[in-house]
């Protein structure tokens, strides 16, 4: 047999091999750069003024208390994504500060979920379907606002999140809910206006949290005056986001112990 059609495939595999070594190099550095530079806050669209210009958010300070007290790294820049929202999929979170941004106010929807605009349907306020399979896909959304719990309700009444069969849903943050107890231990959550913070789950997950209106801006390095958070001191705000980190960030914030070596640190 001859051995020049073995020479070829050897020489093949040799090069098989090679291009998969140098694909996963470039990987790896691709993500260990990701990882240096931190987790991006991701809002819908930056909060207006009333001159009309938008400030510009820093979160370094917040940043600096997350990188001392935990092994999770944040970036001081904002990111901001606009509809069709494509470009959540490379980020865990996105705080919403205007529900407009996120919604189709009036559509009929298909089978396959995509929005269709149409006249004669109702006015509704459910959730753009892009958004929707990046919380199917292990997202979390944080919408800040003063919502009715059937505001909610419609918003979530979607083709793509059929009837749950489990007792879960919109429901009220607990006292002993995750959020106060993942990294610190806190006492109750911020209420403003006796709005109270409500989670929508789904298969044991936090899928949505809706929170009292400026939280994403509270804990900015020059937050706005007179906001439900303006009374509460910078490091109980960072506690507070810290602990919502580390739930986004796991899908069981005990068994997965994203910060069981600061933990250990601490003991010792």
């Amino acid at each position: 047999m001859s051995q020049t059609p073995r020479r070829h495939w050897c020489n093949l595999a040799r090069l098989l091999i090679a291009t998969t070594i140098i694909f996963l190099i470039t990987t790896c550095n691709h993500s260990s750069t990701a990882l240096a530079t931190g987790w991006h806050f991701v809002l819908t669209s930056p909060p207006a003024t009333s001159t009309g210009n938008s400030p510009a958010l820093s979160y370094q300070k917040f940043g600096e208390f997350l990188k001392k007290y935990t092994s999770v790294t944040s970036s001081p820049t904002v990111k901001y994504v606009q509809p069709p929202l494509l470009e959540l999929y490379h980020h865990p979170w996105l705080f919403v500060q205007d529900i407009t941004s996120i919604i189709i106010p009036t559509s009929s929807f298909t089978s396959a979920g995509s929005a269709t605009p149409s006249s004669s349907s109702p006015q509704t306020r459910q959730l753009h379907p892009q958004l929707v399979r990046w919380l199917l896909h292990g997202g979390t959304a944080i919408i800040e606002g003063q919502l009715s719990t059937a505001e909610l309700e419609q918003l979530t009444h979607h083709p793509l999140l059929p009837n749950l069969t489990t007792p879960a849903g919109w429901q009220p943050v607990s006292a002993n809910h995750e959020l106060q107890r993942s990294f610190y231990l806190l006492n109750g959550m911020p209420i403003c206006n006796d709005h109270k913070w409500q989670e929508y789950r789904r298969e044991s997950r936090m899928m949505i949290l809706h929170v009292p209106p400026g939280f994403i801006t509270s804990i900015a390095d020059t937050p706005p005056p007179n906001t439900c958070f303006s009374h509460l001191s910078s490091p109980t705000k960072y506690r507070l986001m810290t602990n919502l980190i580390m739930v986004i960030l796991s899908t069981d914030y005990k068994k997965d112990q994203l910060h069981i070596r600061e933990i250990l640190k601490r003991i010792r």
